[in-house]
């Protein structure tokens, strides 16, 4: 007869493969939180799309804030691209 401590024992065990499987996953979302955490710059650098006589500034919050170069031609400088 099955008691059930064993049967509750049966569902607590874990294999090799789940407990790396785990594992994996809190060194990725590790990773992960770092990167976001430490990085902040990547979304800062990011090409708005107004073009090389544009220089734009992402903000905290809302949109990027974006002015034209002084001296800057071209055909794609006269007005940014939306």
């Amino acid at each position: 007869m099955v008691t059930h401590r064993q049967l509750l024992w049966a569902w607590l065990r874990s294999s090799r493969g789940e407990v790396s499987a785990i594992i994996l996953a809190l060194v990725l979302a590790s990773v992960l939180l770092f990167i976001l955490i430490k990085l902040p710059d990547v979304m800062r650098q990011h090409d708005w799309g107004f073009g090389p006589g544009w220089e734009c500034r992402a903000m905290p919050y809302g949109d990027p804030v974006c002015v034209k170069k002084p001296g800057a031609s071209g055909p794609d400088t006269t007005q940014p691209s939306k």
